[in-house]
């Protein structure tokens, strides 16, 4: 993984802020492979329940990310309910990423 300690707590704190505890984070693309070099923070949030703001709380936090970590580009993407959604991306980054 490809994320300092203080980068990945920051990550970490600021979802956690945003949606709640009960979520589970996932590091996935070229920063969850130690091989590779550069590219994007993409992260995976399961809620494991259905909330109604979503898209609000997802811009905050990205720019809560941004703020804690520096102007890095986020990638954030945010399911009700991991198991259930068949998007291409959720299933790659549950199969190539990383907990956080």
């Amino acid at each position: 993984m490809r994320l300092t300690g203080f980068q990945k707590k920051s990550i970490v704190d600021v979802i956690v802020k945003q949606f709640g505890s009960d979520v589970e984070i996932y590091l996935f693309g070229s920063r969850a492979d130690d091989s590779k070099k550069g590219g994007d923070i993409d992260l995976l949030v399961d809620l494991r329940r259905d909330s109604g703001n979503i898209e609000k709380n997802k811009i905050k936090a990205i720019t809560g990310i941004q703020f804690a970590i520096g102007d890095q580009k986020i990638d954030l993407i945010v399911t009700p309910d991991i198991n259930k959604d068949q998007r291409l991306v959720v299933r790659e980054a549950l199969k190539t990423g990383v907990r956080l």
